[in-house]
C-alpha cells in the first residue's frame, strides 16, 4: 500500500484486439498481465503493470468486447478505478462533497461504485481486498 488514502486502482481502455494489445503493453512497455484476467459472455478484462511494479501498484484493464464493433477515437475511454478501504464509508465521502450519483454501491451489487467527473468521465470506487 502506497499509504495513500485514494489511489488510483487501474484504468480501463477498450480494445478491438486482445492478443494485439496485450502484445503491445507486454513488448512495447514492458508490462506483464497480472491476476484478475475476467472472461464474461460478451467481453473479456485482462490487466496489465510494470513488470517490477508492486502488487499496488495501478494497472491498465484492457477490455475487448466480442460483438467486432470498431472504435473511433474518443469511444475508446472507459473509466478510472479509485481503490476505497470503506465503499459505504467512501460514498456517503462522495455524496457529502456533492459528487454526481452516477451509480450507487447497491446499484452494483455493493461491489463497486461509479460517479463522474467534471468532464463526464467515469470514476469506479473498489474496496480494497
Amino acid at each position: 500500500d502506497y499509504g495513500a488514502k485514494w489511489s488510483i486502482d487501474h484504468t480501463m481502455i477498450r480494445v478491438e484486439d486482445a492478443d494485439e494489445a496485450l502484445g503491445y503493453w507486454t513488448r512495447k512497455f514492458e508490462h506483464t498481465e497480472v491476476p484478475g484476467r475476467w472472461e464474461a459472455d460478451s467481453f473479456a478484462n485482462y490487466f496489465v503493470a510494470p513488470d517490477d511494479a508492486p502488487q499496488e501498484a495501478m494497472k491498465l484493464e484492457l477490455t475487448y468486447n466480442y460483438d467486432g464493433r470498431e472504435y473511433t477515437m474518443g469511444d475508446g475511454w472507459g473509466h478510472v478505478c479509485v481503490r476505497v478501504d470503506d465503499l459505504d464509508e467512501a460514498w456517503e465521502t462522495l455524496m457529502t462533497r456533492e459528487a454526481p450519483d452516477y451509480r450507487d454501491p447497491e446499484s452494483c451489487d455493493n461491489r463497486y461504485a461509479f460517479t463522474k467527473d467534471q468532464d463526464g468521465h467515469e470514476v469506479e470506487l473498489l474496496v480494497t481486498e
